[in-house]
């Protein structure tokens, strides 16, 4: 499910116009967005510029200044290579928005690159920073991907650290780490670039993957009415997401956070070892992303318990139910899918009622949760809940084209015609990304979520990028940006070895982030030490012995905490 990468040299071919004093971007053919990219726009002009960013510690080896330079230019090489990387977008405030080419003359005044080296007091703060510049990025000028480098004391060892931040629109997890492998030093090998034509925009996903929607479906779909087309509940679900605060109209803030978790003294290396080992040791299926999410699950259902009874609950609310989603990977090279740019992925979406937490042991409930994840049927509902995107009612606004057919008539009358057809545009007002009105329906439809009682389609999600094999990073850490909407608890997850073959010496990181004011802070720090306690468990009892992974597996979970 997880695919794992290493850093290697890369051959790349340069367009021969890139040998002029300014720096080549690489044309294409515009083409519409694809449903997930429509849908990550929505996100951004909904005020949320969806991110994604992955921060890497390099040794103190190399000189800071020199680290930049090999940084830009290997970006320079990208830009002029890949053009989904200098891509903006045009008609952004219509139904039909288009990815476009750079335009030189239309320059944002941004650099990919920071020109100065930041100071930071840890990862989390570096993740914050690079969350809020991220939400600076022009959509209608470019670039829409940065890179910041940055120095602290806290970590590391008083090392250097770069973070790649890029928006969603370009490309999924899986895609930016592959970008973050070719941007640092020795990830591209110049000495094999030659002349040649650039590639075109990534495909769109619903080009070459089939999104599974029965005959059935589409016709209920069709049938129903305005207000249950405009819920798409198989996408959005309107449920109850624990963690959200009882009155959520009374949010305080939507100020993004992130936390890396820190699982004691036993970390680095005895932890994913000892994660390995728990699974490998017992007679269920699993694997390192099922048993984390088993403890995830747990510690959040933890975090509601009444201290004096085994109902779990919060205050006098009680949690009758907490969902996932876990993000599957669709990028496959024999889809004609790049390494990286463009989004091929589909969420997959379980829910576990807290009454069986009592009943069910956390062997059944680990290794249910893994046969589920290989399960044919699980694939196709994955799929399923993207083609609900199509359903977004896309409602034609002012200022927009009516398209109608005018192929008979002779071309010189069309651009006239056009013209005479087009409403008059009503002014609108911009604060940061945020447009208002909402320019289309799929704009509509996420004001609408956000406005609700219950915007969030599951409790949490836990993406894992697998495994990133380098000989030049220490560690690495991954991150999304929090929505008002989709899941209330972002869990990311990634490793890091300098073994290029084996799995040896592999260190495990997590983050956390969430919305302040809409999940409370006392929260996910209670959150964190239940999560961090119960890895620590399965690590204990992998690295102890097969006895003790086969006693954990038969405890109840209720008991793990």
């Amino acid at each position: 499910m997880h695919d794992s990468f290493q850093i290697e040299a890369v051959s790349v071919e340069i367009p021969s116009s890139s040998t002029s004093s300014s720096m080549a971007f690489a044309l294409f053919t515009p083409r519409r967005l694809g449903l997930q990219e429509r849908y990550q726009l929505a996100q951004a002009q909904c005020g949320s510029m969806p991110l994604i960013t992955l921060v890497v510690s390099l040794p103190n080896d190399t000189h800071q200044g020199e680290l930049r330079r090999q940084i830009m230019f290997n970006c320079e090489a990208l830009l002029a290579l890949h053009p989904i990387l200098s891509a903006t977008i045009d008609e952004r405030l219509t139904r039909h928005p288009r990815w476009k080419p750079h335009n030189p003359q239309r320059r944002s005044g941004r650099t990919i690159v920071d020109t100065e080296i930041c100071f930071a007091d840890g990862v989390d703060e570096i993740a914050a920073i690079e969350d809020r510049k991220g939400q600076n990025l022009d959509l209608d000028n470019g670039p829409l991907w940065r890179v910041g480098i940055y120095r602290t004391t806290l970590e590391a060892g008083d090392g250097q650290f770069v973070a790649l931040t890029i928006c969603h629109l370009l490309t999924d997890g899986m895609g930016a780490l592959d970008l973050l492998r070719r941007i640092l030093p020795n990830g591209l090998d110049h000495s094999k670039i030659t002349p040649s034509k650039p590639s075109q925009l990534p495909p769109k996903a619903e080009d070459r993957i089939e999104f599974y929607q029965s005959k059935a479906e589409r016709l209920k779909i069709r049938q129903a009415g305005s207000n249950d087309r405009y819920r798409l509940d198989s996408f959005m679900k309107d449920r109850d997401a624990w963690p959200t605060e009882n009155d959520i109209l009374e949010r305080r803030s939507s100020q993004v956070k992130h936390k890396s978790i820190d699982f004691g003294p036993s970390y680095p290396g005895q932890i994913l070892d000892g994660l390995k080992s728990y699974y490998r040791n017992t007679t269920v299926p699993g694997s390192v992303h099922s048993v984390l999410h088993t403890a995830a699950v747990v510690a959040l259902a933890a975090v509601g318990r009444r201290p004096s009874t085994l109902t779990w609950g919060l205050g006098n609310q009680s949690v009758k139910l907490i969902s996932t989603e876990t993000p599957m990977s669709l990028r496959s090279y024999r889809l004609g899918h790049p390494s990286f740019g463009g989004n091929y992925v589909a969420p997959i979406s379980k829910s576990f009622p807290t009454s069986e937490f009592g009943t069910c042991d956390v062997g059944e409930f680990t290794g249910r949760y893994k046969m589920d994840l290989d399960l044919p049927e699980t694939n196709e509902d994955a799929r399923r809940r993207v083609s609900a995107l199509q359903w977004i009612p896309d409602k034609r606004h002012p200022g927009e084209r009516r398209k109608i057919m005018l192929s008979p008539l002779p071309r010189v009358f069309l651009p006239t015609m056009f013209k005479a057809l087009r409403v008059p545009p009503t002014p609108i007002p911009e604060a940061g990304h945020e447009v208002v009105p909402e320019p289309t329906g799929w704009e509509e439809y996420l004001a609408q979520q956000v406005r609700s009682q219950t915007p969030y389609r599951a409790s949490l999600g836990i993406s894992n990028l697998g495994v990133f094999r380098s000989r030049e990073v220490d560690k690495i850490w991954f991150c999304h940006t929090s929505m008002p909407w989709g899941v209330a608890l972002n869990i990311d997850v990634v490793s890091c070895t300098d073994d290029m073959q084996g799995d040896e010496d592999m260190e495990l990181t997590v983050m956390v982030s969430w919305l302040d004011g809409v999940i409370e802070n006392k929260t996910v720090e209670r959150f964190i030490q239940a999560f961090a306690m119960v890895v620590n468990k399965f690590a204990w009892a992998g690295n102890h012995s097969p006895e003790a992974s086969f006693a954990l597996q038969k405890l109840l979970l209720k008991d793990l905490v």
